[in-house]
């Protein structure tokens, strides 16, 4: 918890330790909740919360969702999809429609009154949507405007990933109210966690609230060291040194392939949207098998998202080499390469 606080922005200075995302993502929403007295959560269209009750209610996937689904409380807004824009703009020349739709769907979904909105710097499932930078302080803005809280799900994104802090959100000046992370934190170990201001925390008091194996002595040292290491060892900026490499040499090789839509992403978090016709920008969700498979046989192993299954999601660890990143490159050439033009 202590090594948490030395790297949180701001004062963010409580900590709660969990096994998973999910289960900080959840405790994140309840206190907000509990701190606003009000019940409204926002999400974002193409984001991803976790696989509990809670959080698949604020999911915005209908790949993640079932039909028993309950919509606790939540609406969502458009999400910050440059390469799609939902408001058919071209990123760098917009007024960031897609921050305004959430001052819209505030006063029209909701009573005016949210508790909170949780968004990911990068959306992750969402298939690595990276938003403009000052996306984020404006829908800081609009959600304070209105009283509520904001919430950074820094589960993909946190300790160290896009290469700029230790967390995303600063890179766009934010200081939020709630930061949850969780997977980079343990390095493997099933942890989590979330940091908030005490004043917040302490809207819980006088209720009974306990995870089993959340704060595991085990677990929590693991975490403790890989944030020692991460500072150590300068992995941050490895991850944005390694990244820029990996995405401007994507970048090159867009060029010459018609399925490669779009190559986005930041520090060691790069997904590339594969489509049928990069003017019609048609899903290729049959690509991103066909690059899964090739990729394997090249021995390499990759993720995949986007709704419609069709980004191809590389996150290596923050640690790769020169020599690493380079073996990772030329696999990827040699992937893109077997796929055809």
């Amino acid at each position: 918890a202590e090594s948490i606080v030395q790297v949180a922005p701001g004062e963010l200075d409580t900590v709660y330790v969990t096994n998973s995302g999910s289960e900080a993502n959840e405790m994140a929403v309840m206190t907000a909740r509990e701190a606003t007295g009000r019940q409204t959560v926002i999400s974002l269209r193409h984001g991803y919360h976790g696989g509990t009750n809670q959080t698949l209610g604020l999911c915005g996937h209908g790949t993640w969702k079932y039909h028993s689904q309950p919509q606790p409380s939540v609406v969502h807004a458009h999400a910050p999809y440059c390469y799609r824009c939902p408001f058919n703009q071209e990123n760098g020349s917009c007024s960031m429609q897609c921050a305004e739709d959430v001052k819209e769907v505030i006063e029209t979904a909701t009573s005016g009154r949210p508790a909170a909105i949780i968004v990911e710097p990068v959306l992750g499932v969402g298939g690595f949507i990276d938003p403009p930078i000052a996306y984020h302080k404006r829908v800081h803005e609009i959600i304070k405007e209105y009283g509520g809280m904001y919430i950074s799900d820094e589960v993909q994104t946190g300790v160290g990933r896009t290469g700029e802090h230790f967390f995303a959100i600063e890179e766009s000046g934010v200081t939020p109210d709630f930061i949850t992370m969780a997977k980079g934190l343990g390095s493997g170990a099933p942890v989590g966690a979330v940091v908030t201001h005490k004043k917040y925390a302490e809207s819980i008091n006088g209720k009974a609230h306990f995870n089993t194996f959340g704060g595991d002595p085990y677990q929590s040292m693991q975490a403790a060291k890989v944030i020692e290491i991460i500072l150590r060892d300068n992995l941050i900026d490895n991850a944005k040194k390694q990244g820029k490499k990996l995405k401007t040499a994507l970048s090159d090789m867009m060029k010459d392939f018609s399925f490669m839509g779009d190559v986005r992403g930041r520090g060691l978090m790069v997904g590339i949207e594969l489509v049928k016709d990069k003017k019609t920008k048609e899903y290729a969700p049959e690509l991103a098998m066909k690059f899964l498979e090739i990729a394997k046989q090249e021995k390499l192993l990759l993720g995949k998202g986007g709704l419609h299954g069709n980004v191809i999601r590389i996150a290596p660890s923050l640690d790769i080499t020169d020599a690493q990143c380079e073996e990772l490159i030329q696999k990827l050439k040699a992937t893109i390469e077997r796929m055809g033009s």
